[in-house]
Order: C-alpha cells, then sequence, then structure tokens
C-alpha cells in the first residue's frame, strides 16, 4: 500500500537539513515535528530537485515520469494527455495492477490542467476537491484564523485532511478483509498563497525571531532573463498598498512587509505539518505501520526575497530544489539520508519498485507515443548505498519565458556543486535554438550556496563552464 503526500510550494527548509549538517543554505528550520520524525525512519533526499517550478508543469512531469520537453507542459492550462501523449501516470499504474486509487486534494493540478477531472482515468475512487474560493480572497495575501471562525467555515486543507483520515480508514479496512491494495494520494494545498492558516501557529514564529533573507540582493552579474515577474505575490491588495513598484528584482522589499511575509509562510508549513502528522497517526491507529509506503515530496520551492525575489518560476536552488522523503517499513526504519542529486522524476519508477510492480521500461528517444515509460531512475540503490559512484550526477530543469520578444526556454543543470543555466530561444515546432542564447549563469555552490555571483564570465571557470555545456 502507499500513502502519498504532496504538499504546494514547500522550500527545503526543514529542521532535518539542519539537525543533520546538510548541505542547504536554509539553516533556520521551521516548527515541522511531524515531517521531521518521518524524515528520520525514511530514506531522505538532501538534493531533490524538481523538473520545473511551476505547480502544472511540475506535476505533470512528476506524475508522469516524463521532462517538460516531452510532457509539452509549460503553463496552468494544458493538459499533458492533449499536448504531450497519453502518458501513464503514477495511480494510473497503479490502478491497472489492481490497487484500488484515491485522490484528495491537490494531486494533480486542477481544471484544464488535469482535464477538468483531475485526471478521472487515475483514480478507481471519485476524486476528492474542497471548495477553496471562499478564503481566497484577493485582498490579504495572509490571514491568521481564529480558531471560532475555522470552526464555522474549515480550511480547505481541514476539509483534505477529514477526506484523507476517511479514505485511509476505508481503504485500510478493504486491505484488511479482502486484501485490497491501496494507493492514496493526498495533496495540500498550503503553503501556497495566499497564507490563510489557522492563528495558532502563529505562536512558533515570534515576529522578532523570524529571519531576514541572507542574500535580498540580486546576484552580481546575472542576466534579466533569469528574473520573473511577480505577479503571483504583487496582485494582492495589501501589497500593493506598500507602494512597491518594483517586483522585477530591482529593488528589496521592505524590511517589517518581508518578515512578516516569511512568517505567514512558515506559520502555514507548521499548519500543513500538523495535518500531515494527523494522516500519519491515523496509519498507526488504523495498525498498518508494516503496511504501508508512506512518500512525501513538494512540488517545487518558494523564494522568500532571497535575491529580492519572491514565489517560484526561476531555476534558483530554492525554486528548484525540494524536501523528498520516502518511509519504506522495515526497511528505512533507521533512518537514511543521501546527498546524491535526485529528480521528481525519479520517483514513479522508485514507487513501483518497492511497491513490487513491474518496473518501468526507459523512455526511447521520442516518447511521445509510449504511454508507460520513464526518463527517470529508480533511486532504491541509494537505500543500500546512499553515496553509489553509480548513481547520475545532476539533475535538470527548465523555465519558460513568454513574456519576451520571443519565447525563451531556460535549462538548469544541477550538479554536486556546480549549477549551470543557459538561456536560448525556444519554440514548438523548432525546439530549443541553442545558437540564440538570451543569457548564461554559472554558480559555485560550494563557495557560493547562496547563488550570489554569477561566474559564466571569469576566466577561472571557462573550463567548467565548458565541461556543463
Amino acid at each position: 500500500n502507499v500513502l502519498m503526500v504532496i504538499v504546494d510550494d514547500l522550500r527545503p527548509q526543514l529542521d532535518v537539513y539542519r539537525r543533520h549538517g546538510m548541505d542547504s543554505d536554509v539553516y533556520s528550520g521551521m516548527h515541522t515535528p511531524n515531517l521531521d520524525k518521518l524524515a528520520e525512519k525514511s530514506l531522505f533526499v538532501e538534493k531533490a530537485f524538481v523538473q520545473y517550478a511551476v505547480c502544472g508543469p511540475s506535476r505533470a512531469s512528476a506524475l508522469t515520469s516524463r521532462r517538460p520537453s516531452t510532457t509539452m507542459v509549460y503553463n496552468l492550462v494544458d493538459y499533458w494527455r492533449d499536448v504531450g501523449g497519453n502518458f501513464t501516470t503514477i495511480p494510473q499504474y497503479f490502478k491497472e495492477h489492481g490497487y484500488a486509487t484515491k485522490g484528495v486534494g491537490k494531486v494533480f493540478h486542477h481544471g484544464p490542467a488535469s482535464g477538468q477531472d483531475n485526471d478521472a482515468i487515475s483514480w478507481t475512487e471519485p476524486f476528492y476537491q474542497p471548495p477553496v474560493n471562499r478564503w481566497h480572497s484577493k485582498e490579504k495575501i495572509w490571514r491568521a484564523v481564529p480558531e471560532k471562525t475555522r470552526q464555522l467555515n474549515p480550511l480547505p486543507d481541514d476539509k483534505v485532511l477529514d477526506e484523507g483520515l476517511r479514505s485511509l480508514r476505508i481503504l485500510s479496512d478493504e486491505y484488511k478483509h479482502r486484501q485490497q491494495n491501496f494507493f492514496l494520494a493526498v495533496g495540500f494545498y498550503k503553503p501556497h498563497i495566499p497564507w490563510v492558516f489557522p492563528e495558532e501557529f502563529l505562536a512558533h514564529y515570534p515576529l522578532d525571531d523570524v529571519d531576514y533573507p541572507n542574500n535580498p540582493h540580486v546576484p552580481l552579474d546575472t542576466p534579466d532573463i533569469a528574473f520573473a515577474n511577480f505577479d503571483e505575490i504583487a496582485k494582492y491588495g495589501d501589497m500593493k498598498a506598500t507602494n512597491h513598484t518594483h517586483w522585477d528584482q530591482t529593488e528589496e522589499f521592505p524590511y517589517l512587509e518581508t518578515k512578516l511575509l516569511r512568517r505567514a509562510y512558515f506559520a502555514s508549513v507548521s499548519y500543513i505539518d500538523h495535518q500531515i502528522g494527523q494522516l500519519l497517526q491515523a496509519v498507526k491507529e488504523e495498525s498498518m505501520e508494516d503496511e504501508v509506503i508512506i512518500s512525501v515530496w513538494g512540488d517545487h520551492g518558494f523564494l522568500l526575497g532571497e535575491h529580492a525575489t519572491w514565489a517560484k518560476h526561476s531555476v534558483f536552488e530554492l525554486a528548484t530544489r525540494i524536501p523528498m522523503m520516502l518511509h519504506i517499513p522495515k526497511v528505512t526504519n533507521h533512518g537514511i539520508v543521501t546527498s546524491k542529486v535526485v529528480e521528481l522524476i525519479d520517483l514513479f519508477p522508485t514507487l513501483a519498485e518497492v511497491a513490487g510492480l513491474p518496473p518501468l521500461p526507459i523512455c526511447p528517444e521520442n516518447s511521445r507515443n509510449t504511454p508507460v515509460c520513464t526518463q527517470g531512475r529508480s533511486f532504491t540503490s541509494l537505500i543500500e548505498d546512499p553515496d553509489s559512484k553509480k548513481w547520475k550526477n545532476f539533475a535538470l530543469s527548465e523555465q519558460a519565458r513568454f513574456n519576451a520578444a520571443k519565447p525563451i526556454l531556460g535549462q538548469s543543470m544541477r550538479t554536486s556543486r556546480f549549477r549551470f543555466t543557459e538561456w536560448p530561444e525556444w519554440n514548438r515546432r523548432l525546439g530549443i535554438q541553442w545558437e540564440k542564447s538570451r543569457g548564461v549563469e554559472l554558480y559555485d555552490l560550494k563557495r557560493d550556496p547562496s547563488e550570489n555571483r554569477n561566474l559564466a564570465d571569469y576566466p577561472g571557470y571557462r573550463a567548467v563552464l565548458n565541461k556543463l555545456r
């Protein structure tokens, strides 16, 4: 059985990074006791990266194990089955092998990006998506909700939890009495903006204790194309009221407002950690601890003022790097940490392998007409050997820019030490036009973990640049 939990906009700032002295530039751990406890009995992937730092494209890629250049999903509207190919998804694969499959909350990006029906072909049970509009006012980017208000009008993630718990109990009962295996996917909406969370979680973050970004400035020598506009943040009424006019990376956001927004994000994460904790407790109460594989991952990261930047829509470290953990009963109970670079497209073949399903074949060069295959690789070998020299040594991410004179598709490679990015022109018919590059970036993350200086034009790094190209 599999419980897969997806968290929206989850940046790599869990306390587990700090406690293990991991290679993360964000050390001030948030209050996430349940995720930290799960990480201690899981394979925790220190350097996990998404293939596209936007919800819809990232989820389409992860759940089909195809790169965005194959799904052809670069926005929040396109449905991979229409624009890419009729690719089998993780839950669909489990369904085709006899599992009961149930989805709750935000699994695929809702609406047209999942065929208007949350990809119904993937599920044996009706998908559950709570109403969210009541709490999505454009007036305020964050709101701490008093308990009395919450009791009268539960938050969307309260409803996600309730349905997740109900589904877990029903599916567990079916397993115990009929040996019907299940795959349950639960997707939480927070900490996606607007940051609406129960008021009680502010107590973990006194404003004086909330840290300010250690690099709130624009990186040196970084091309403008590396930055997106931040309409996702700027569209809220309280953000407009700050009179901050340079949402395009040219000016730091005001100090107090930055701390308030960071606190709201942190509190939202703590709220979701609490929800996940209740799911994990339910697994225990159902006596299913030895029967359920648990996978937790974020669909991409989130910048909170670093690089004078907000949200995602980039290939910076804090946009593309995510927490990822995999708990396998009796296998990872003592905790395993790997510092190898892993991609989110590696998850599908991994889950299939640990569940004992037929392995996914490697995709051919052109896999548009291949329903079942992977462009990733199972990372189960990292359980036996977390430092395996046979494991791949880079992760790839993409990011489109459609607001330029011509469409540009950034291509980024993350190795254990470097991040190399190039921004070539692109269109769907001709593909990437490497000879028409609009910017190049190179960061030495060993010496500069915050990506504060672009080294692409430094003579001393020319050999590194040429090798990565």
